[in-house]
C-alpha cells in the first residue's frame, strides 16, 4: 500500500471560436497532488522480482521490475 502527496502546478482553459458557445476563462488548480495505490511483490531470485500495482496514481496501473541491494 501506497500514499503521496506533493506540489503540482497547472492552467485549465477552454476557448471557442463558435460564437454560439460560450468561453470559459482560465484558472489555476489546486497546487497539491495526491496519490494512493496497493499492490504486491514477488521475488524471482534474493535480489530480483516484479511488482504490480494498481490505484489513483500516476497510472491507474503499474508494473515493473524492483531488485534489492
Amino acid at each position: 500500500m501506497g500514499m503521496g502527496i506533493g506540489y503540482r502546478s497547472s492552467t485549465w482553459s477552454y476557448t471557442t471560436n463558435n460564437p454560439n458557445e460560450m468561453s470559459i476563462p482560465s484558472f489555476k488548480t489546486l497546487p497539491f497532488g495526491w496519490e494512493a495505490t496497493i499492490g504486491a511483490r514477488y521475488f524471482f531470485t534474493p535480489n530480483i522480482g516484479i511488482y504490480a500495482e494498481i490505484g489513483l496514481a500516476k497510472a491507474i496501473f503499474q508494473l515493473g521490475l524492483t531488485g534489492r541491494f
